[in-house]
C-alpha cells in the first residue's frame, strides 16, 4: 500500500492509474488487496470477493464464515450472502479492472531446473 492518505470512505486513490481503491486483507493469507470500491452483482461478477468487516473472502470461504457467524447452514448462509445482509458486498480486485495492473505484476524467479537443460 501507498503512503496516500484514506479517505472518510476508506477508499483511497490507486497509485497507478488514480482510481479509488478500498483496501481490504484477505482472508486466505492475511494480504492487503485493493477492491473496487462499487458493488458488483454476485451473479455477474464469480470471482468477486465478499468483503466481512474488512476482511475480503473468496464465496466458500465466506459462507463458512456467515454459516459460522448465524449458526445456520451452510445453504442458508449462501443465501444470505447472494440475496441478504451481505449482498451488497461483493467486489472486485483492482487488479482485474486497472489499466495498469501488468506494472504492479511481480516477476517470478525462474526456477534453475527447468532452465538448465
Amino acid at each position: 500500500m501507498s503512503s496516500t492518505i484514506r479517505r472518510a470512505d476508506g477508499t483511497k486513490p490507486c497509485d497507478s492509474c488514480g482510481e479509488l481503491v478500498l483496501w481490504a486483507v484477505t482472508a486466505a493469507s492475511g494480504k492487503a488487496i485493493p477492491l473496487n470500491p462499487s458493488p458488483v452483482d454476485p451473479a455477474t461478477h464469480g470471482r468477486a470477493f465478499v468483503l466481512i468487516g474488512g476482511v475480503a473472502f473468496g464465496f466458500v470461504a465466506a459462507v463458512a464464515r456467515v454459516a459460522a457467524m448465524f449458526d445456520e447452514p451452510e445453504a442458508a448462509a449462501a443465501i444470505r450472502i447472494t440475496q441478504g445482509d451481505y449482498s451488497g458486498a461483493h467486489h472486485d480486485a483492482h487488479f482485474a479492472t486497472c489499466p495498469k495492473a501488468a506494472q504492479h505484476r511481480r516477476r517470478r524467479p525462474t526456477d534453475p531446473a527447468r532452465t538448465s537443460r
